[in-house]
């Protein structure tokens, strides 16, 4: 996902707002109170689409899970959309997250609308797939947006996009040593 931010799309860095799994860890377990001001830092209401990858971790206290999906807010349409590889399996997280977020993004409802997407045909293909669904969603604005961006090279081919992504670790890796 940070490649994502930080290389492919970094010129689109004030329309795109990535938020990574433990902010959403936060805002899921968060009261929503202080919520607003938590993540001001972020300017969330600024950003024209907001991605959340959503993890069905039920404690509070400690890391855990074992879904993933993703969860993204339209400032244009103010709605949240929900893909999920293993239909409907983080439903009631996403909708945690969408209300909780709801104020600070000033959404017009917290309805969270389930978008068809690819089905994972595992059980540990959940991160591809939602890597797979932020360059989709991404590329999507891109392309409708008319603006001009890097794209990583994920297909519908979870399998294959699996061996690119491990690839592509393992060179950060190699560059960053």
């Amino acid at each position: 996902m940070q490649f994502l931010e930080h290389e492919v799309y970094r010129q689109l860095h004030d329309t795109l707002g990535f938020v990574t799994p433990d902010v959403v860890h936060f805002i899921k377990s968060s009261s929503g109170s202080d919520l607003v001001e938590e993540l001001k830092s972020l300017d969330l209401q600024k950003k024209e689409i907001v991605l959340l990858p959503v993890n069905d971790c039920a404690s509070l206290d400690s890391p855990g899970g074992c879904h993933w999906s993703l969860l993204v807010y339209c400032k244009r349409d103010r709605k949240f959309m929900h893909y999920d590889s293993c239909k409907g399996a983080n439903e009631k997280h996403a909708q945690c997250v969408a209300k909780a977020l709801s104020p600070v993004l000033n959404a017009e409802e917290m309805n969270v609308i389930p978008v068809e997407c690819l089905q994972q045909k595992n059980s540990y293909d959940c991160g591809v797939h939602v890597i797979h669904n932020i360059d989709s969603v991404c590329k999507g604005y891109v392309k409708e947006n008319q603006a001009n961006a890097r794209r990583a090279a994920l297909g519908n081919d979870m399998g294959e996009n699996r061996r690119i992504l491990k690839s592509l670790v393992l060179e950060l890796a190699k560059n960053n040593k």
